[in-house]
């Protein structure tokens, strides 16, 4: 769209350069790509996400010939932001089901990617987090946005390892 015509018969005329939207402050503007599994860094993932690998593998918009087209996608980040469909259950009492979509950010572990060859599926490692400061282990980054509570009389949300890609 190069021109706006207003009601009044006045023309608006809009120029822009095409890398105004490259760049967000100093780093390339970035996209959301669709998650299609995790896995432990190798040829095969499990696209029900039904266990606790830090690897994440996506479907890239671009072929995939090699690592450095994986960190080219990447953008050299240091973090990533997940969006994902959950599967959340109600505590037995309560019975019943719910889903919902979880946001948060994952922490590259930089030099961890790499992509299935023959496909435009790549995949990175995201670092695990300690929940508190005292904890004695460490969950996954998305585990961890799913486990946020929603405390009604007592009842708590919590994961049921299924994370439906968008």
């Amino acid at each position: 769209m190069d021109e706006i015509v207003l009601p009044s018969k006045g023309r608006i005329e809009v120029t822009y350069e095409k890398d105004d939207y490259a760049f967000v402050q100093d780093r390339p503007a970035s996209s959301f790509v669709k998650l299609v599994g995790s896995g432990d860094g190798g040829n095969t993932y499990d696209a029900s996400f039904d266990k606790d690998e830090d690897f994440l593998y996506f479907e890239s918009p671009y072929p995939l010939n090699s690592t450095r087209d994986v960190k080219d996608q990447l953008h050299n980040l240091d973090y990533v932001r997940f969006r994902v469909f959950l599967d959340l259950k109600f505590s037995d009492r309560l019975g019943g089901r719910a889903s919902d979509y979880v946001e948060g950010y994952a922490k590259v572990v930089p030099g961890a990617e790499g992509f299935i060859s023959g496909t435009n599926i790549g995949y990175f490692k995201v670092e695990r987090i300690q929940p508190k400061p005292t904890s004695t282990y460490d969950a996954h980054p998305i585990r961890l946005a799913g486990l946020n509570t929603y405390d009604v009389l007592d009842q708590t949300w919590v994961l049921i390892l299924e994370i439906c890609p968008m």
